[in-house]
């Protein structure tokens, strides 16, 4: 299988390369250096993801289907269990679709997180289609901005610490030397084309 080019992976994010500037990174031996969003010292080196959909949140910072065991049942959702503030017993609970609202209620707000979560980080199919849409809704209502660290190639030296405060980490190529150490948020993502230890 061919590698794609920085440029066409650079697409896959919604991001025009030509309006990027790509350097190395460097991180000496012995050196501890922190990546953040507020940092101006990397203000190229970074972009804003803004996703126009929870299928955009999976490719970038989900896991993707395809990492799941084939052949295996998946089972839906379906529609998901809304408790009503009048709690029936168990067996009185509604299974309904979260409509796609202009707001949410708090406890609409709690399902969709947890139908989000396991959409993004599990297999997609685990989730009905119907609710696809107020996911969207609530997405475009969170006006989300995800940083995203960019660079050509990055080179971690023995010893060194990248800490990186941001949600994806972008680069054609990382080499890691022995001792080395690139350390990442919960539920961040690594995109490079190749990631070597030395």
């Amino acid at each position: 299988m061919p590698q794609q080019t920085i440029e066409a992976r650079l697409k896959n994010f919604n991001i025009d390369p030509a309006g990027i500037k790509l350097t190395d990174l460097d991180v000496a031996a012995n050196q501890t250096m922190l990546l953040t969003s507020t940092d101006t010292s990397y203000r190229d080196s970074i972009a804003f993801l803004e996703p126009q959909s929870i299928t955009d949140l999976k490719r970038w910072i989900g896991i993707p289907d395809q990492a799941f065991s084939p052949g295996q049942p998946v089972p839906s959702t379906g529609p998901v269990v809304i408790h009503p503030t009048i709690r029936p017993s168990p067996a009185g609970r509604l299974r309904i679709v979260i409509p796609a609202l202009p707001a949410f209620h708090p406890d609409q707000v709690a399902t969709l997180k947890n139908l989000a979560r396991d959409f993004i980080y599990g297999h997609s199919d685990h989730i009905s289609t119907t609710q696809i849409p107020a996911l969207n809704k609530w997405l475009d209502l969170q006006k989300i901005r995800i940083p995203m660290f960019i660079f050509r190639d990055i080179h971690v030296a023995s010893g060194a610490v990248l800490n990186v405060k941001g949600k994806i980490l972008f680069a054609n190529h990382i080499t890691i030397d022995k001792g080395g150490l690139i350390k990442l948020g919960n539920q961040s993502a690594i995109h490079a084309a190749g990631i070597k230890g030395l």
